[in-house]
C-alpha cells in the first residue's frame, strides 16, 4: 500500500515537470521565427520598395509618367543648355576669326552641326591636311571637350560632291575619299585630347548634299566634313530617318 503510494508519487512528480520541456520547445520555437522573419525583413526591403513602387505605378500611372518625364527633361535641359553654349562660342570664335565662308553651323532637335568646306581642310582632291586648319580643329577640339561627358556621340562625316561620274571605280574613289577625310579630321581631333570612345567616322561620297551639284557654289558647299554632335540616340536617329526619308524623296523626283 505504501509501495503504490510512493509510485503515485513519483509519476506525478514526473508529469508535473513535462510542461517545462513544452514551455522550452516553444520559446525556441518562437525565437527562430523571430531570427527567419528578422532575416527576411532585411534582405527583400529592396524587394517590398521594388513591389510598393510597382503598386503605384499600376493604380496611378499619371503621376509615375509625371515624375519621369520631368526627370528626363531635366537632364535634357542640362544637356540643351551646353549645347548651347557650344554654338555660341563656335559663333563667337568663327566671327572672330572671319570664317564664315569655311565653316557653318547649324542646330536641330539632336544637335549642332560643324560643316568645314573641303577648301580649307585639304589639298585639291586628297585627304591630305592643310596646315592653316590646325588652330581652328584645336578650338572645336577643346570646345567639344568641356560638354562630352554630357553628348551622347560625334558623327565626323566625310562627304563629296557629285561631278557626274556614276561608273564603279568612281563610285568607290568618292567613298574611299570621304571617308578618308572623316578619319583625318577625326585624327586632328583625338590628338588635340578628345576621347576616341564616342566618336564615329562615315564617308557618305556625294549621297548627302546640302546644296545643287550642277553649279560649281553648289558642289564646293557639298565638298564638306561635318562634325555633328549628337546630344542623344534618339534623336539622332530620329534625324537619319528624316535625312533618309529626305534623299528618298529626292531620288524619287529625279
Amino acid at each position: 500500500m505504501h509501495k503504490k503510494h510512493a509510485e503515485d508519487e513519483e509519476e506525478h512528480e514526473g508529469n508535473s515537470e513535462r510542461w517545462l520541456l513544452t514551455y522550452s520547445d516553444m520559446i525556441t520555437l518562437l525565437l527562430a521565427l523571430f531570427i527567419i522573419m528578422y532575416g527576411m525583413s532585411a534582405v527583400d526591403s529592396e524587394k517590398v520598395a521594388s513591389l510598393s513602387q510597382g503598386l503605384e505605378e499600376a493604380l496611378n500611372p499619371s503621376s509615375v509618367t509625371t515624375e519621369s518625364n520631368s526627370s528626363g527633361s531635366g537632364s535634357s535641359n542640362t544637356t540643351d543648355s551646353k549645347i548651347d553654349g557650344v554654338v555660341q562660342q563656335l559663333d563667337k570664335y568663327i566671327t572672330e576669326n572671319k570664317l564664315e565662308s569655311q565653316i557653318t553651323l547649324s542646330t536641330s532637335d539632336a544637335g549642332v552641326s560643324i560643316q568645314l568646306k573641303d577648301s580649307f581642310l585639304f589639298h585639291p582632291n586628297t585627304a591630305e591636311l592643310l596646315n592653316k586648319q590646325s588652330p581652328v580643329i584645336k578650338e572645336i577640339s577643346n570646345i567639344i571637350k568641356t560638354i562630352y561627358n554630357s553628348i551622347d556621340h560625334i558623327s565626323i562625316v566625310g562627304n563629296t560632291a557629285d561631278v557626274g561620274n556614276r561608273d564603279h571605280a568612281n563610285e568607290v574613289d568618292a567613298y574611299d575619299l570621304s571617308a578618308r577625310r572623316a578619319v583625318a579630321v577625326l585624327s586632328l581631333l583625338m590628338e588635340n585630347g578628345v576621347k576616341p570612345n564616342k566618336l564615329v567616322v562615315e564617308g557618305h561620297s556625294h549621297y548627302s548634299p546640302v546644296a545643287t551639284n550642277k553649279t560649281q557654289e553648289g558642289r564646293s558647299k557639298n565638298r564638306r566634313v561635318e562634325i555633328m554632335i549628337y546630344k542623344d540616340s534618339i534623336n539622332a536617329l530620329a534625324t537619319k530617318a528624316k535625312e533618309n526619308s529626305a534623299d528618298n524623296s529626292t531620288e524619287t523626283s529625279k
